[in-house]
């Protein structure tokens, strides 16, 4: 009988024991287990270049390697046109592209045609904005270019059609369409030709003049 007690006083302190070494054994088991943790694998989307894409990077007009880059790196804006009615980018287009070149912006309207050695030749460099086309026969669009003069106080904005040229094979000046004249503080603007009003004469003289003026001033290569 008091072995029985006796039995009975140490059997909960086994049990706790027993306990005790249970849950140490768990959680070292549990410390030591390595557990291997799935890396998300990081998708690498890749660019398709499209073909005005293509089309940058022959030009090239960054100066960049063609073999590095998509699209050229200086390039902040463009606006394609087709060279003729009949024709894709790709043999030929009509480029307005603003750029940086050391440090400053500039805008260009480039002309470029596909050649028989199928590159891309520059037909035209116009210093101007492009603002309008005219379909024609030949299947060459008439262009309207916008070209800035700045003096001290005003600036002059010419607005001049260019033709295609077979002969040439090159836009070459065709008329000048209007003249507007801006405060350089832009505190008024106002028209100070335009050919629809002007009569022979005055639209002979003044096409003569501003041709001059655009030439002088680099505008048109």
């Amino acid at each position: 009988m008091i072995m029985i007690k006796k039995v009975f006083r140490f059997t909960p302190f086994v049990l706790f024991f027993a306990c005790f070494l249970f849950s140490c054994s768990d959680e070292n088991g549990t410390s030591i287990v390595d557990i291997s943790e799935k890396k998300e694998e990081k998708k690498v989307i890749v660019k398709v270049p499209t073909l005005k894409d293509s089309l940058l990077r022959e030009i090239n007009i960054c100066r960049e390697s063609p073999y590095d880059i998509i699209t050229s790196s200086c390039v902040v804006k463009t606006s394609f046109l087709p060279l003729s009615k009949e024709s894709s980018l790709n043999n030929g287009f009509i480029l307005q592209i603003k750029y940086i070149s050391e440090d400053r912006p500039v805008l260009l309207t480039n002309v470029y045609e596909r050649n028989s050695d199928q590159e891309l030749i520059q037909l035209n460099e116009f210093k101007g904005f492009l603002t309008d086309n005219l379909p024609r026969q030949s299947g060459y669009s008439d262009i309207l270019l916008r070209f800035i003069e700045i003096e001290s106080e005003r600036k002059f904005f010419y607005n001049c059609w260019f033709t295609y040229s077979q002969d040439d094979s090159k836009y070459v000046y065709r008329e000048c369409y209007s003249i507007n004249r801006e405060s350089t503080k832009g505190d008024y603007q106002f028209d100070v030709y335009s050919s629809i009003d002007a009569s022979d004469r005055d639209k002979t003289q003044t096409n003569k003049e501003v041709k001059t003026i655009l030439n002088d001033l680099n505008y048109l290569n």
